[in-house]
C-alpha cells in the first residue's frame, strides 16, 4: 500500500462527520472532473459524449506528442487544442491545460462544458478565485449546468470559506432538480443540509 494510501486512510479514520462530509465533497468534485472532462465531444457536434478510459501513462505520453504536433501543425485547429487540454488535465498539467483551454476557447467561445473544464484546472493550479469565474461564466451561458454549479458550490466551500454562497450555489440546482445528486451519488440536498448543520 502506498505512502498516499496510508494518509488518505489515516485521514478517514480520524475525521468527524463534518471532516468526512468535507471529504465527500471533494470526493464528489473530482467525480465531477471525471464527469466533465470524460463526456466531451471533440467534433463540436453533440453537447457531450463519452470518450474511452484514461489511456495508460505510456499511451498518454504518445498521444501528447501527436496532440502537439497536430496544434504545432495547425493552430486553428479548435478541437486539437480542446483534445490537448483534456490530454494534460488526464496527465496532470494543469499549467498546460489552462493554456490549451484557453487556446480552444480564443478559436472557439462559449463553451460550458470547456470553462467548467477550465475552472477545474485553475482549481487544483491553486487558482480558487480563477476556477470560480470560469464556473460563473460557464453557467451564464447555461444556466441549467449543474456540474459548474457544484463545482463553483465546493470550491466556495473548500477553498474560498464561503460557506453561506455555496449553499445557496448547491440551493439553485435543487430548485432545478430536487432530485439532483452530487457526483458521489449524494442527493445535493443531502449537502446542503450537513453543511449546514456543522
Amino acid at each position: 500500500m502506498s505512502q498516499q494510501q496510508n494518509n488518505s486512510e489515516g485521514y478517514v479514520k480520524k475525521a468527524t462527520a463534518v471532516q468526512f462530509v468535507l471529504l465527500s465533497l471533494v470526493v464528489g468534485f473530482l467525480g465531477g472532473v471525471i464527469f466533465s472532462v470524460y463526456k466531451l465531444d471533440y467534433s463540436g457536434g453533440e453537447h457531450q459524449h463519452q470518450h474511452g478510459p484514461q489511456a495508460g501513462a505510456g499511451q498518454g505520453a504518445q498521444n501528447l506528442v501527436a496532440l502537439e504536433k497536430k496544434v504545432e501543425a495547425n493552430p486553428e485547429d479548435a478541437s486539437a487544442w480542446r483534445a490537448l487540454g483534456n490530454a494534460y488535465f488526464d496527465q496532470q498539467q494543469h499549467a498546460k491545460a489552462i493554456e490549451a483551454y484557453n487556446k480552444f476557447l480564443e478559436l472557439s467561445p462559449g463553451n460550458p462544458d470547456v470553462l467548467t473544464d477550465l475552472g477545474v484546472m485553475y482549481r487544483r493550479s491553486g487558482q480558487p478565485e480563477k476556477a470560480v469565474v470560469k464556473f460563473e461564466e460557464a453557467i451564464a451561458i447555461d444556466p441549467g449546468h449543474t456540474q459548474a454549479m457544484f463545482n463553483k458550490g465546493v470550491v466556495l466551500y473548500a477553498d474560498l470559506e464561503q460557506k453561506e454562497k455555496a449553499i445557496q450555489v448547491w440551493q439553485k440546482i435543487v430548485s432545478i432538480d430536487p432530485d439532483a445528486k452530487a457526483p458521489n451519488g449524494m442527493p445535493v440536498s443531502q449537502v446542503i443540509e450537513q453543511v449546514r448543520n456543522q
